[in-house]
């Protein structure tokens, strides 16, 4: 819209062109003069003037003589000046004469002057104009204005400034009354003044895509004091700058509106998401939602996608915001207001309920309550309706379009809580059903009663037998015998460091009650592990304390409790739940914590005497002894250790030195069955192959080609097989054991005996093939 300069003769102000007048206000802006029409004329040239008194022509020229001539005779002057003087000599009259006048002028006549600005005493220097250059005034006044923060004040400080800087008389400030957006309306003219208006200038100001935003009416009273170019530029800059700073006003505006909201969504999200019950989180969001949206009172619904239903646990009463009511309600997903958002997931903001076919009046009828305004929001979590949040009756009129955007933005948090809600409650009734399963499984994996009498009338009765020896046979005794030796081989290590034997009695037999019934890695082996670690320790004298003897003797027994028969590899390929849960060396950390769930029943609790300190402290040394029994940790624990002792470098009293000596041990009593005596020896390979043929089959039956040890067909690979095995992984292990145990160096010489007759067998299998091949 481009504004004009409208000049008008003896006229009152004009009505605005091609809008009506009803239903507008108006910030009516005083003149900056009240001076009449008669009192504010100009004198035109060649009137014919009648002098008064005597004329100083006539007299003698004195100066008293001339201003009192002038004083009596004011057209004179006025017919002179307007005639003779250019007007660059009058502005520097008028320049020095405000000046003047501006510092004489008391507290009370710039009030007057001022009437109509705050502006003190900037707007006096545009009346005055102190400065010499407009345009730096313009500069200097609205680096000013860019602090008004309030779209009202803003555009009457303008006005003010722009009747200053044009000498205008007043000014009519007009704002549109914007109640819908569809009728701009503005409010009739009122002039200030009852003078004839001569001279009218009308500035719209726009905003940046043209739509108007204000009018300013500015006027002169005085005859022939018609506006010019100067003062339609000047208002023209002043229109570009109007523009421009009620933008920035409205950007400010809504950069505080916004941060307002997201430090009120940071507040309630916080809240929200610090208690993961469903029931207080849909408290806490309906409170939140009728505090954003100013509402008087809120539902939320959650969707029942398979039963096509909407269903609500809590329901708010309106009495009172800290009370709600639990009443758990189902209705269709096609029915109601409600019903329709979460079909259509489309926003809905009824401003008159009773008017929509949607609404359902049930309700009403039923509660007494009435229904004026709805917003209706649909709440998402991966482009799905999971609920619906429905406000009633906003208390300040209706729901507007910032409501809609500022909820919007909260659903987004909204959603998340839910979502995080739902599975919280699914993680907690999948730890009860756990915790369900577990005490079932705990009971049918525990000794029974009959089993601990059985054993311990045994003790007393059964013969000692020389345990210490690496060559004992673990089939020279049946499966309740070595229950009762593991007991005899724990008194003895644990000594006197408070063993409760009775626990003891009922921990061991529940160990041996959850070794699977597999070929090799079952409670034979465990045993024979067992066996093997109390003869190095008892061997070995007193290089491990007390808590470290407990720590491996136990270990042992433990190491692969609850074995499947199948490597780790496999379980990770298989996609086994093992495997998801443990990444790395899964089956000796599932052996682990089979250990301590066992342990926590208060009857199997071995430890029980024992301060927490030292219960700690034996649990973590059992861990890092089961977890080196996984051949992938053996190679980097044997090459530090190795590297170790070749500088002579071991320290007994350096805590990760004897780390890496335990780790060793370990696997050096896991892999016994490589240093005894041949017969067993075969007899042993014969089982755990018998394990790796199954677990091949297994894999082929699942379309997977298994490693050729593990292919049953190949049985021919077998002794070549076993001595890479005691030649790289064995006999490695038992040398370096020697070093810092002479005593196990008979395990050095089982190996080599061992590896000679694989390495005979060989060559024998070798044979055979070749001739089978001519």
């Amino acid at each position: 819209m481009s504004f004009q300069n409208h000049q008008f003769k003896n006229s009152k102000l004009p009505p605005l062109h091609s809008f009506p007048s009803p239903s507008l206000k108006s910030a009516c802006l005083a003149p900056f003069s009240t001076k009449s029409p008669a009192e504010s004329h100009q004198p035109e040239v060649g009137i014919k003037m009648v002098v008064r008194g005597r004329s100083p022509l006539q007299t003698e020229w004195k100066k008293e003589n001339m201003i009192k001539f002038l004083n009596e005779n004011p057209e004179f002057l006025d017919s002179y000046v307007y005639s003779k003087v250019n007007i660059q000599r009058i502005e520097e009259w008028y320049q020095q004469k405000t000046k003047n006048t501006c510092h004489k002028m008391n507290r009370k006549e710039k009030m007057y002057v001022n009437r109509c600005t705050t502006w003190e005493p900037d707007s006096m220097k545009w009346k005055f104009n102190l400065y010499k250059n407009k345009d730096q005034q313009a500069q200097k006044l609205i680096s000013e204005l860019v602090q008004i923060r309030n779209k009202t004040d803003l555009l009457i400080e303008l006005t003010n400034c722009l009747v200053a800087v044009n000498g205008a008389d007043g000014a009519n400030l007009y704002i549109p009354d914007c109640n819908n957006e569809q009728e701009v309306q503005f409010s009739s003219r009122k002039s200030l003044v009852d003078e004839t208006l001569f001279s009218v200038m009308t500035v719209p100001i726009c905003d940046e895509i043209g739509h108007l935003i204000s009018i300013i009416d500015i006027y002169r009273l005085g005859e022939n004091l018609m506006f010019e170019m100067e003062d339609k530029h000047l208002a023209y800059c002043f229109r570009i700058w109007a523009s421009v700073l009620l933008k920035n006003i409205e950007i400010g505006t809504q950069m505080e509106h916004q941060r307002q909201l997201n430090d009120f969504i940071l507040t309630v999200t916080r809240s929200i998401f610090s208690d993961m019950s469903m029931d207080t989180i849909i408290i806490k969001i309906m409170s939140s939602a009728k505090t954003l949206t100013n509402a008087d009172r809120a539902s939320l619904f959650l969707v029942d996608m398979q039963r096509k239903e909407l269903f609500s646990r809590i329901f708010d009463a309106g009495s009172d915001p800290e009370k709600y009511m639990s009443n758990d309600i189902r209705f269709s997903i096609n029915k109601g207001v409600a019903g329709y958002v979460a079909s259509t997931g489309e926003i809905l903001n009824i401003p008159d309920a009773y008017q929509d076919s949607r609404f359902n009046r049930d309700v009403d009828q039923k509660t007494g309550y009435i229904t004026k305004t709805i917003l209706c929001m649909p709440i998402f979590i991966r482009g799905k309706v999971i609920g619906v949040v429905q406000m009633v009756n906003k208390l300040n009129g209706v729901f507007t379009k910032d409501d809609e955007e500022a909820f919007e933005a909260f659903a987004v948090y909204c959603g998340l809580a839910l979502h995080h809600a739902k599975i919280y409650d699914k993680i907690r009734q999948s730890e009860q059903k756990f915790k369900v399963a577990l005490e079932v499984l705990s009971y049918h994996n525990q000794c029974t009663e009959d089993e601990y009498q059985q054993v311990k009338s045994m003790i007393d009765s059964c013969c000692l037998l020389e345990l210490s020896d690496v060559n004992f046979n673990p089939w020279s005794i049946d499966n309740t015998e070595k229950v009762v030796y593991v007991l005899q081989m724990g008194q003895e290590i644990f000594g006197d460091y408070r063993l409760n034997m009775d626990n003891f009695t009922r921990f061991v037999l529940t160990v041996r009650k959850n070794y699977r019934n597999v070929p090799y890695h079952n409670w034979t082996h465990a045993f024979s592990v067992t066996q093997t670690m109390f003869t190095i320790l008892k061997k070995s004298g007193h290089e491990f304390e007390t808590k470290e003897s407990i720590a491996l003797f136990i270990a042992c027994l433990c190491h692969d409790l609850d074995h499947r028969g199948k490597t780790n590899q496999f379980m990770k390929l298989s996609e086994s739940p093992l495997a998801a849960l443990y990444t790395t060396s899964t089956m000796e950390h599932h052996h682990f914590n089979q250990t301590v769930t066992i342990l926590q029943n208060e009857k199997q609790n071995i430890f029980s005497n024992l301060t927490t300190e030292e219960y700690k402290e034996i649990l973590k040394i059992m861990k890092e002894c089961i977890l080196a029994t996984d051949l992938a940790l053996f190679f980097g624990n044997r090459d530090k250790l190795r590297k170790i002792v070749d500088d002579s470098a071991f320290i007994w009293e350096d805590k990760e030195h004897r780390k890496l000596l335990r780790s060793i041990t370990m696997t050096g009593a896991d892999l016994c069955a490589s240093a005894k005596p041949w017969d067993i020896q075969k007899e042993t390979v014969k089982v755990v192959f018998e394990e790796f043929y199954a677990q091949g089959d297994e894999e082929k039956a699942h379309g997977s080609e298994p490693m050729p040890m593990m292919d049953r067909e190949k049985r021919n690979i077998l002794p070549e097989t076993q001595v890479g095995f005691l030649s790289f992984i064995c006999l490695p292990c038992y040398q370096l054991m020697s070093d810092l145990l002479p005593e196990t160096t008979t395990m050095v010489n089982g190996v080599k005996k061992n590896l000679e007759n694989w390495e005979i067998l060989a060559k024998e299998c070798k044979t055979n093939e070749e001739t089978e091949t001519r």
